[in-house]
């Protein structure tokens, strides 16, 4: 189970004392960063759009900061990250229709290509599943003054929504969703 959390971007957080991975004693601040597009124009010749960037801190332990800051860049929701998801996409197709001709022609049409498809496509589906897996705390979602934040660990968010707990209508809520 993964555990989802809303609250009011206006009300203080407050982290448990405790690495948000393994639960040891913190020692280093990882970041949660998610970027929320608030408007978006298209004109005859060009677009515009302004965005929010959300970031949050979360204590971890040394052990974990380097993993925790690499997997919160992966999975953090960017448009960086998403352009390298569409590539991953492209990649998979090439992969694919690559490894349909060398099953039923013998040699894939794509030729030299093929390689470069094969490791953009499970390098790229490796290192998403891993981010997506280890990231301990995720920003999730963002609208008007509602943030929602994703924990990997229900202990750690156990231990978080005890601290911020508040009473029903004050704009927190926890939600749990299956992985």
């Amino acid at each position: 189970m993964t555990t989802k959390y809303t609250f009011d971007a206006h009300l203080p957080l407050r982290w448990p004392t405790q690495c948000a991975v393994c639960g040891d004693k913190p020692t280093a601040m990882a970041k949660a960063r998610c970027s929320v597009v608030t408007s978006a124009g298209y004109y005859v010749i060009f677009w515009t759009r302004t965005s929010r960037i959300i970031t949050l801190e979360y204590p971890v332990c040394q052990k974990h900061n380097v993993l925790a800051t690499v997997a919160g860049l992966i999975s953090k929701r960017s448009l960086l990250n998403l352009g390298a998801g569409i590539m991953v996409v492209y990649a998979g197709i090439g992969f694919f229709a690559g490894l349909y001709q060398i099953l039923t022609i013998g040699t894939p049409a794509v030729g030299e290509a093929f390689p470069w498809f094969s490791v953009v496509f499970f390098g790229g589906t490796a290192a998403g599943v891993w981010a997506a897996r280890f990231t301990p705390v995720k920003v999730t979602d963002a609208q008007g003054d509602l943030i929602t934040i994703k924990f990997s660990s229900d202990d750690y968010a156990k231990s978080f929504m005890a601290l911020n707990a508040a009473p029903v209508g004050v704009g927190i809520s926890p939600t749990s969703a299956a992985r």
